[in-house]
């Protein structure tokens, strides 16, 4: 109970200054603009809007369909009393991550395979029921995607999130119907301690029954989870209350996997497979549930029985069958058609070149690594030129893209030749299953490198390097204080870190920049960001545009006619 609630006040501490945020960037689709948040909006265009409250059949929709997330906004409008109050919405945010934080302990303790984990069966119990206390007579909240767009329609984004938006709507309600901004961000913040919370018994279980489980790995490596800065957009942006949603029902469905293990209950799968769909509902992501579960599984048989079972056989079948119906639902609810991206958002997906693509990728897949394990440089949004693409083997980036390539494979070899390769599997699970979703192995997606994608994922790397931190002491017989000592003073830093960074080769950032400063009247500076964001990226045809309209008030008339002439050749 100690160590949950030192995680507990650590996530607080953490990111409690998010608290008194505003609403940005994307909270303005997902949250301000957004009337399926709204108490008096029906509640089924909820499920039939993306996230954005388009329509997500249409074409112009962006797919993202988080019905349960856009409850979540819901439910703190309603307690708001319909103010749109942004440190309402923060609060839950951030609970929701120590939630995570907190949840994590019990899934490691679980990885390691310790059995005594039903200690905590009340507290996921409690935490399941209360996620589920969102519901309203009304259903139009789930005709819409995340950011308010009917489902169905071609303009949708498709991102279909009923859920996280009826979250939404509770801060409304809260609020009294009014968009406080700090409600929402505090929201934000409880969700993500819960988080954090429940990733310790999951860290327990998943280390099995490993020497590893009894010593202090669970929590040492949840406490690095929760302090790591790369969550830091997940719970101060708003909008990032999908991941948290999705992640904590997530970190459940694997912890009562464990118990269908052992009773091999028709009804507990039933209850498993109601909390990844509805986590779907907050985040298409949490499909990869299935997948944890499924590897925990074969590990759990492998490590337990070693022998074949039938039941193992069912269990997965039961799994993958679950698995297609939720995908075509998802398909179903989008009108079975893809979300669309410009290139601006992810240059080398729209490469027609596959060496550029295959290249590109790597390279980008090593910034992910490299980010969870040297958080230098943060950026909310890493489209706009941030990382330009790779065309040829004469880039010098190529080099990482060996290093990322050959490493897995002799971390692969170390895996088998280890001992414990049980529990560095299954944090290798972790770590990669959750990404594969924005890989842009199976499609393409609509983002360079998403931070946000990298909260669970993070949990498994964690993991490894409390993992790797040990092993390396014992071999090198370095003193447990001092191994301690470095290991506390890398997670002070780490929390220091949780300050926001931009990246400033984003063309973006320059153009969210001038266009408030237009907004402000402050001329000069509209002017200054907006000529950066076009010599960041020359085919920026909205900077263009707004550029061409500042230097028209401005009576410039040739400089911004051929800026409108040059955008029309985009």
């Amino acid at each position: 109970m100690r160590q949950i609630a030192t995680i507990a006040l650590i996530g607080i501490l953490c990111y409690c200054n998010s608290l008194f945020g505003s609403f940005v960037f994307d909270d303005a689709e997902a949250i301000v603009k957004n009337k399926d948040i709204l108490p008096s909006t029906p509640l089924i265009n909820v499920f039939k809007n993306d996230f954005g409250g388009t329509d997500v059949s249409l074409y112009t929709s962006h797919k993202s369909y988080r019905p349960i997330t856009i409850l979540s906004y819901r439910l703190n409008m309603i307690v708001s009393g319909s103010n749109l109050s942004a440190f309402q919405f923060h609060l839950m945010n951030v609970l929701l991550y120590i939630a995570l934080s907190v949840l994590l302990y019990p899934t490691i303790r679980m990885l390691l395979m310790e059995s005594k984990t039903c200690a905590h069966g009340s507290v996921v119990l409690f935490l399941s029921t209360l996620l589920f206390r969102t519901n309203n007579d009304s259903i139009n909240v789930f005709k819409n995607d995340f950011w308010g767009t009917d489902v169905s329609l071609n303009t949708s984004h498709k991102s279909y999130r009923p859920i996280t938006i009826l979250s939404y709507r509770l801060n409304m309600i809260v609020s009294g119907s009014n968009l406080s901004a700090f409600q929402f961000h505090l929201t934000n913040v409880l969700l993500y301690i819960v988080l954090c919370i429940l990733l310790y018994p999951t860290i327990r279980m998943l280390l099995m029954e490993s020497k590893t489980c009894r010593s202090d790995v669970p929590f040492l490596s949840t406490l690095l989870f929760t302090v790591h800065p790369l969550h830091t957009e997940v719970v101060s942006g708003l909008v990032g209350r999908a991941d948290l949603l999705c992640s904590i029902l997530m970190i459940v469905s694997v912890l009562l996997y464990k118990r269908l293990i052992k009773t091999n209950s028709v009804m507990l799968f039933s209850v498993i497979y109601l909390i990844i769909f509805v986590a779907v509902l907050c985040k298409e992501t949490a499909i990869t549930a299935l997948g944890l579960c499924s590897m925990y599984d074969i590990f759990y048989t492998r490590f337990r029985k070693r022998k074949f079972d039938i039941n193992f056989v069912y269990r997965n079948v039961a799994l993958a069958t679950a698995g297609l119906t939720i995908l075509y639902f998802r398909f179903w609810i989008m009108n079975f058609e893809g979300p669309t991206f410009a290139k601006i958002d992810n240059p080398a997906a729209f490469s027609d070149h596959i060496l550029t693509r295959i290249l590109t990728y790597n390279y980008i897949y090593f910034l992910n690594v490299l980010l969870m394990i040297w958080p230098q440089w943060l950026c909310f949004d890493w489209s706009m030129g941030c990382i330009p693409v790779i065309n040829n083997f004469c880039d010098t980036r190529v080099v990482f893209v060996l290093v990322d390539g050959v490493y897995p494979r002799n971390q692969q070899f170390f895996f088998v030749c280890d001992a414990n390769s049980t529990t560095n599997s299954l944090a290798l699970s972790l770590l990669i299953l959750p990404f594969v979703p924005a890989s842009n192995i199976f499609f393409k997606v609509g983002f360079v490198i998403a931070e946000r994608a990298l909260l669970l994922p993070s949990a498994g790397y964690c993991i490894l390097i409390v993992l790797g931190g040990k092993k390396l002491q014992k071999r090198f017989r370095v003193k447990e204080h001092i191994w301690r000592r470095c290991f506390y003073l890398t997670c002070i830093l780490f929390a220091v870190r949780t300050i926001q960074q931009v990246c400033p080769k984003n063309a973006k950032v320059h153009y969210n920049i001038a266009k408030v400063a237009a907004d402000n009247n402050d001329k000069q500076i509209a002017l200054d960001e907006y000529r950066m964001a076009i010599e960041l990226n020359p085919e920026y045809e909205r900077a263009m545009n707004n550029l061409a309209n500042l230097l028209r008030e401005e009576k410039q008339f040739e400089e911004a006619e051929i800026l409108l002439r040059r955008a029309l050749k985009v």
